[in-house]
C-alpha cells in the first residue's frame, strides 16, 4: 500500500456521502502501525463551496473530486483491499493542503 493510493471507503454507512479514501501517511509510518491516516475525498458537486487550499481537487475515475485533507482520520489497514487510483501525481496539491491545515504555510 502507497502513500497517495485511493480506496473504495470501506465503511458502507459512509460511502455515500465519503465514497472514497487516500492514504497520506507515509511508507515509514505505515510499516509500525495498524492503522493509516487517510483523507475522505468526495464528488466536486456535492461540496463545490468547499473547494480550496485544504481541498485539493482531483478527479477519481473521471468523477471531479475534492480531497477533504481537514477531514483527516485513521483507518485500520486491514480494513484497505485493493487500490483503485493513486494520487501521486497530485503529490505537491496534497502536501501543500498538509501543511497549511498544520502550519499554515
Amino acid at each position: 500500500m502507497g502513500q497517495f493510493d485511493v480506496f473504495v471507503n470501506p465503511v458502507a454507512n459512509l460511502r455515500r456521502v465519503y465514497p472514497y479514501l487516500v492514504v497520506l501517511q507515509s511508507s515509514v509510518g505505515q510499516s509500525s502501525s495498524h492503522d493509516h491516516v487517510v483523507a475522505p475525498i468526495v464528488p466536486r458537486g456535492s461540496l463545490a463551496s468547499v473547494a480550496g487550499r485544504l481541498t485539493p481537487a482531483v478527479t477519481i475515475e473521471s468523477v471531479p473530486s475534492l480531497v477533504l485533507v481537514p477531514v483527516l482520520s485513521t483507518i485500520r489497514r486491514t480494513e484497505l483491499k485493493q487500490p483503485i487510483a493513486t494520487l501521486a501525481t497530485e503529490r505537491s496539491a496534497l502536501m501543500a493542503a498538509i501543511d497549511y491545515l498544520f502550519f499554515g504555510v
